[in-house]
């Protein structure tokens, strides 16, 4: 498990709101694009990691209780998505990188993802 404050670090991310809980440990991770499928497998209470950044992603991820969002590729939220993210406190993190890369790197980091409904001990393929 690591902090969202090692995540930024470790990842040189870009918060576009300051972290509400920056000693909020981060155990999984959820990689997606496709709304409809965040809002069918993933587990909430992550790190999700996605290019979206749209006011849906914020929805989304409240309704999941997301420990933050990750929006690869640089994408640029705008100030109403910024607004409404500091409003709910939510994390967004901001990163150049694409998503394989950051992928990559937080699996490197020892985080895992995890689908719902998956035992958090079963070994994915």
């Amino acid at each position: 498990m690591l902090t969202i404050t090692e995540v930024i670090e470790a990842l040189d991310l870009e918060p576009a709101n300051p972290p509400c809980d920056k000693d909020e440990r981060i155990d999984t991770v959820f990689v997606s694009d496709l709304l409809s499928n965040v809002m069918a497998c993933c587990p909430g209470n992550c790190l999700w990691v996605t290019v979206q950044c749209h006011a849906n992603v914020i929805g989304i991820a409240c309704l999941l209780d997301m420990q933050a969002v990750l929006v690869a590729g640089g994408a640029q939220p705008s100030p109403q998505v910024l607004s409404k993210a500091k409003e709910v406190g939510l994390p967004l993190l901001l990163s150049r990188a694409d998503t394989f890369e950051l992928a990559g790197k937080l699996y490197s980091l020892g985080l895992r993802s995890q689908r719902r409904g998956q035992d958090e001990n079963a070994e994915v393929l």
